[in-house]
């Protein structure tokens, strides 16, 4: 058996690595790890007092925009920079803070799933977490432009790339060649890498199914989406969704591998929750044994 292609624990293929735990890795961020601190002032703080508490918060390495109100140690309120500046203009006055109450489903607990997060995002685009019995952390939206919310969906496509490659390699291995669908240049650079990575053997001898795992995500999707029954079983509802979806999964990789915004292509809470959930349904889609 060629060790290089299956995993010993479970026989199943697995490109030239061992068959990673990608999903895990997207489960493993939590909300915390996107999350600022966040302050606090007492309900007879002044507007004023409240904006220069705000605007040190940074140095507490607490958030700049959001404020907790207390009354005493019992949370009653939250407000934001915004609320302040409503409020600016009766500067002689300089009126208390304003006290916006906290509704159930605007907390979320600190250790939820990163993922799970955005649902939430799609009724309110900045949300408290809960550590045990506290409010500790602020989360908006944006944040899920930081690193462990690139890293986070970076591993999930990471999950849906060794899915494709394993379907590929079974359909190959059943009698049927999606590596026709490939360019020359491309075929010949899934040549050249194999080549690189078995030095010794004899470039003549390759198998197809050999050359699957050294093709490149773009190389994958083209495979897929010009073979009509793979292409046909990945759509959701219109033909041609499949190849969409997954000419959007390859930018959005390239730009968080890049370290560029995620935002320069998803616009909302609700476009992000739909790219994953759509992902989640082809990796299961896919992770489906091929009919004999």
């Amino acid at each position: 058996m060629d060790t290089d292609h299956f995993c010993f624990d479970c026989s199943r293929y697995c490109g030239d690595a061992h068959l990673l735990p990608f999903r895990e890795v997207s489960r493993a961020f939590k909300a915390v790890d996107i999350a600022a601190l966040i302050g606090s002032v007492e309900k007879s703080c002044t507007v004023t007092d409240a904006t220069i508490e705000m605007t040190e918060g940074p140095e507490r390495n607490c958030s700049n925009w959001f404020l907790l109100v207390k009354d005493g140690r019992e949370t009653v309120g939250w407000l934001s920079m915004d609320d302040l500046v409503l409020m600016s203009d009766d500067i002689v006055k300089d009126p208390p803070v304003p006290i916006i109450p906290i509704s159930v489903d605007e907390v979320v607990p600190a250790s939820m799933p990163l993922l799970d997060l955005l649902p939430v995002f799609e009724r309110h685009y900045v949300v408290l977490a809960l550590t045990g019995n506290e409010i500790t952390h602020v989360i908006s939206f944006q944040d899920f432009d930081k690193l462990p919310g690139h890293i986070c969906l970076f591993s999930l496509f990471a999950e849906l790339e060794l899915e494709m490659t394993t379907k590929l390699y079974e359909v190959v291995r059943s009698g049927q060649d999606p590596l026709q669908w490939l360019p020359e240049a491309r075929l010949t650079k899934a040549h050249d890498l194999y080549a690189l990575k078995h030095p010794r053997e004899d470039p003549k001898a390759v198998r197809r199914e050999d050359l699957v795992p050294c093709t490149n995500l773009i190389d994958k999707i083209t495979m897929i989406t010009k073979d009509k029954s793979m292409a046909a079983g990945l759509d959701c509802g219109a033909p041609g969704s499949a190849k969409k979806l997954l000419k959007t999964v390859e930018g959005i990789r390239n730009a968080v591998a890049h370290g560029t915004s995620l935002f320069e292509t998803i616009r909302s809470p609700e476009q992000l929750n739909n790219l994953v959930a759509q992902v989640e349904q082809m990796i299961s889609t896919l992770s489906k044994p091929t009919p004999v």
